[in-house]
């Protein structure tokens, strides 16, 4: 695939992407919930990512049936790295989150709006009934520790995608509610 630079520094549509393959049915299968806001993206960085996070989800649980979940706010064209990775045109069309089961949420540039999005995305899982057997959280928040929490009094297996390895006391409770957390190459996704 060939990325031209500059693809879109104007501000993200709002609203929900889904691929053509998301189908919703995620009994038994993983949800990775991606927190799109931290880090800086660009095509091959994201493409490993995937790569390395579905291994390590095979790896650590045998599930093959994985589902994308992403949210970013809708002003991330403008950051360095990251307009060739999210423009409207590029979600809509073929990107590497098109590709797979995946959901990509652009919310209001508005502080917390990407981690209540992805908490409440969560909460609509557990309300619903869709039954995951794992659920993989890629963030180095801690606003994340009770959706961890949540999932294992749900009866929902939980591994922590972390990639910063400074750690200060919240960084800790968050790998503590984790049932596994692993520190990832930042560049590529694979276990350190």
């Amino acid at each position: 695939m060939v990325y031209t630079k500059n693809l879109a520094k104007h501000p993200l549509t709002i609203g929900l992407r889904k691929s053509s393959s998301w189908n919703g049915n995620i009994n038994n299968g993983a949800v990775v919930f991606w927190d799109l806001d931290q880090g800086s993206w660009n095509p091959d960085r994201m493409s490993s990512w995937f790569d390395n996070i579905e291994k390590i989800i095979y790896e650590k649980s045998k599930i093959r049936d994985i589902h994308h979940y992403g949210a970013l706010n809708c002003k991330v064209p403008g950051r360095k790295n990251w307009h060739n990775t999210f423009s409207d045109e590029y979600i809509y069309n073929d990107s590497l989150w098109g590709m797979r089961k995946a959901c990509l949420d652009v919310v209001p540039c508005i502080k917390q709006a990407v981690d209540q999005k992805l908490i409440h995305a969560f909460d609509d899982i557990i309300n619903n009934n869709l039954n995951p057997s794992l659920i993989v959280v890629i963030t180095n928040d801690s606003d994340f520790i009770p959706l961890l929490r949540k999932a294992k009094i749900n009866n929902i297996n939980n591994i922590h995608i972390r990639w910063r390895n400074n750690m200060n006391e919240k960084d800790i409770k968050l790998i503590e509610a984790a049932d596994l957390s692993f520190l990832v190459d930042k560049d590529e996704g694979y276990i350190i």
